[in-house]
């Protein structure tokens, strides 16, 4: 039987090695557009892979997150910009505070914000094709899931189902693999080409035993497919294939023995979430002030902006939902993906160019308005393993750009179509 070591073990050469291939393809292939959006999903998934301060992986992210931010063509600063590095500024201020009228924690506090600073450079590019470098690493981290879920356990002499080792994936917390998946699916169903894509990570994602990330993602999956924005076929799919397996769940492990079983799983779904458990994940060690106090080491706080508020003072946590909001706000003007005619060529779709008006709600929109909802109960949310994501979906609304699967120079990875140009007209 393979421990938990061993899968996380597996999980890292198989993102090395993807990471080698997608560098030589990067290398002859793709523009410095594409490379950039490489680079910041290297960060993001470097991110989600960091154990501590010290980890190899929180390196090998800022590597990607600079050298991003040099490929990358666009960038730009504006209200919104300056608003997220006040918001860093509160954090920066939280060190000296946690020293001055604190508990002392300057060590910690002092990791988190190096940890978290870097982030702001995705605020200020615009590369929609990074969520596309993330598809087949979701997928790595949806069978990482799958395969822990299922094998590493034993059944004790007395019945009880002992899990040895936590469903994470390439994270090393399941709820935090759970965001992750979360994230995943919205984008994916949200693109009509990779919708299917994402009935595999639905049934993935009530392995990770994460209540508050199923339900999140059941409430935004109906909503969007009663608005429109995604088809129902692969939502009634997936929902039909995830009532077998719960079913299956129900009937093979003993839910009466499930609290003895030491370790999250599959199974806790099918305990609801109480009063108690919610009011413990908002507890506080004090009330909130003007004051940032630095790295609160409390069991509770798991709303972000009420850990904001009692760290880094009340002021950061305003600036923080003013951002959010901000960017959930609707509003027209999105550039989209506009389809163009081939003009003959063969073997060409046409091409995808960013251009006029488009939806009020594109896909970022979708993919913030769950991250503002996981953080209502879970803060890893803003903190270094998925806070990344954060900082490059309100860039996605800052720059108003509305289809994932299209580059700015009009380009599609997918279909590796060339920007449409009209034919030319000899003179006469």
């Amino acid at each position: 039987m393979i421990d938990g070591r061993a899968t996380v073990g597996v999980g890292m050469a198989g993102f090395i090695g993807l990471l080698c291939v997608l560098t030589l393809i990067g290398v002859s292939y793709l523009d410095r557009t594409r490379l950039a959006g490489a680079g910041f999903a290297l960060f993001l998934v470097s991110s989600l892979l960091v154990r501590s301060f010290g980890d190899i992986w929180l390196g090998l992210g800022w590597i990607g997150l600079f050298g991003g931010f040099w490929l990358a063509r666009r960038k730009s600063v504006g209200p919104v910009f300056y608003a997220g590095a006040a918001l860093l500024g509160f954090h920066l201020l939280a060190i000296p505070g946690s020293i001055i009228w604190g508990a002392g924690n300057w060590e910690s506090t002092t990791a988190i914000v190096l940890w978290m600073a870097p982030s702001v450079m995705l605020l200020t590019t615009a590369v929609p094709v990074t969520f596309i470098w993330l598809i087949p690493v979701w997928f790595i981290h949806g069978t990482l899931i799958a395969y822990s879920a299922f094998a590493n356990w034993h059944l004790s002499g007395d019945g009880i189902i002992v899990r040895e080792a936590m469903p994470g994936g390439l994270s090393h917390n399941t709820n935090l693999a759970a965001g992750f998946l979360v994230v995943g699916i919205i984008y994916l169903l949200a693109d009509r080409r990779l919708q299917w894509f994402a009935v595999p990570l639905l049934l993935v994602l009530p392995l990770t035993g994460s209540r508050w990330a199923a339900l999140v993602c059941l409430c935004l999956v109906i909503v969007m497919a009663l608005a429109g924005r995604i088809n129902w076929r692969p939502v009634v799919v997936g929902a039909c294939l995830l009532v077998m397996l719960l079913l299956a769940v129900w009937g093979y492990y003993p839910t009466s023995n499930y609290a003895l079983s030491g370790f999250d799983s599959f199974a806790s779904l099918l305990h609801p979430l109480s009063n108690g458990q919610v009011q413990a994940r908002l507890a506080m060690p004090h009330l909130p002030s003007i004051l940032p106090y630095g790295v609160a080491e409390h069991p509770g706080l798991h709303n972000v902006p009420l850990r904001i508020a009692v760290e880094n003072g009340i002021l950061a946590a305003l600036v923080w939902l003013a951002i959010t909001g901000w960017a959930l706000w609707p509003r027209k003007g999105v550039k989209q993906a506009a389809s163009e005619p081939n003009h003959g060529r063969r073997g060409d779709r046409g091409s995808t160019a960013v251009s006029g008006p488009s939806e009020r709600f594109p896909v970022f929109w979708w993919m913030l308005l769950a991250l503002a909802l996981l953080s209502l109960l879970d803060y890893y949310t803003w903190m270094g393993h998925l806070g990344g994501f954060w900082w490059l979906l309100v860039g996605m609304r800052l720059h108003r750009y509305g289809k994932p699967s299209s580059f700015p120079d009009g380009t599609s990875l997918l279909t590796r179509a060339a920007p449409a140009t009209p034919p030319t007209v000899p003179p006469r």
